[in-house]
This record gives C-alpha cells, structure tokens and sequence, in this order.
C-alpha cells in the first residue's frame, strides 16, 4: 500500500494500523528529505551573505576611503560568520596598516555613517558591519 493510498483505503483498517503505516513511509522518506533540506538551507544562507554583500557595496562603496574598503574587504573574505568575535580597532589597525588614532577617527566616520555598529565598551569594544 501505497503512502497516497493511505487515506483512501478501507476503513476497516483501524487508525492504529493506519498510523503505523504512515509512520513507516515517514521512516522511509526521511534520510531523504534531510539530505536536500539541509544543503538547500546552506546555500539559502550563502546567497544571501553575497546578496547582502551586493547591497552593502551599492549602500556604501562611495563612502569609504582606501583604508575603510580594504577593511571591509577583509571582513567579507571570512564569509558569512565574519570575524570571531567581531572587529577590533587593533584588527583594523593591523589589516589597514595605521596608526590607533588613524584607525579610531576611521572607525568613528564609519559609525557616524551607519556603515557598521559598535558594541562593548573600552578595551571590548567590537564593531560589525550593517548587513
């Protein structure tokens, strides 16, 4: 018997039995339907990272300087997780090559923008990109 047969057969089968069958075809399909879902939801997550990406660049390319945008970069090249634990003006300053005050006014400009968002305070202090 069939799955799609299940509802339209004899009612003579009690609902215990129908529900043992229909219980046994879950079983069957299952390993399936995981095997597609679960990829499926990963690429969902990875097209939209590169669309958000897209949009951010359309948002905010012509607002920043060299330094920001080589910054930015290298936040989107770890993908969709970004930096562990968020970015540091010590990060900044390491992948931009400047100074701690050159790396602050920077980060300053990009929060007075709305280009990325602070959270922390003092020595934790992180910052994320707006996606």
């Amino acid at each position: 018997m069939g799955f799609t047969q299940l509802n339209h057969t004899d009612v003579s089968l009690s609902g215990i039995i129908r529900a043992g069958i229909a219980h046994v075809w879950f079983e069957t399909i299952h390993p399936f339907t995981s095997a597609v879902i679960h990829p499926q939801s990963i690429a969902k997550k990875e097209v939209d990272f590169v669309l958000n990406k897209t949009r951010f660049y359309d948002r905010f390319a012509d607002q920043l300087n060299e330094r920001q945008a080589k910054v930015v970069e290298r936040i989107f090249a770890e993908g969709r997780k970004g930096f562990e634990g968020g970015l540091s003006t010590k990060n900044y300053m390491t992948i931009a090559k400047c100074q701690n005050r050159t790396a602050s006014r920077d980060l300053s400009d990009m929060l007075d923008k709305s280009i990325i968002s602070k959270y922390g305070a003092g020595r934790s202090t992180r910052y994320g990109l707006h996606l």
